[in-house]
């Protein structure tokens, strides 16, 4: 992402792969769509992404990976700050992602807004 390749990006996706992207609402479930909207997201020159937290599991032919993240990227003259968390599902296979969804957090949640550790710790561990 931070090199801000488009296609490169949406190379890492299998044929038909599912992307429930952080700044769309749509549901990307083809090539087309996911370059487009690489291209779209990736045209600021002010772009980056910082990995924040990063964790993982692999099981037979599957990887899971999930964790948050910070982007910040350039709306006309201000630059804005997301704080987002995501997980892909990988096929060990092909090396392909087959679903990514990413999701921006609540403000209540952001590093700027942090729930007290042991709130969200117990929330994150408690039974349902």
């Amino acid at each position: 992402m931070n090199r801000r390749d488009p296609r490169a990006v949406s190379l890492l996706y299998a044929a038909e792969s599912v992307l429930l992207p952080t700044l769309d609402a749509a549901l990307l479930t083809t090539p087309s769509s996911r370059l487009l909207y690489f291209e779209h997201i990736l045209r600021p020159q002010r772009f980056t992404v910082e990995l924040g937290s990063f964790h993982g599991t692999v099981q037979d032919a599957w990887g899971v990976f999930y964790g948050t993240y910070t982007l910040r990227f350039a709306q006309g003259r201000e630059l804005r700050t997301l704080y987002a968390r995501f997980n892909f599902l990988f096929d060990l296979e092909t090396g392909k992602i087959v679903l990514h969804h990413s999701a921006q957090l609540p403000e209540s949640q952001s590093p700027e807004f942090p729930l007290p550790q042991s709130q969200s710790t117990r929330e994150a561990h408690e039974p349902a």
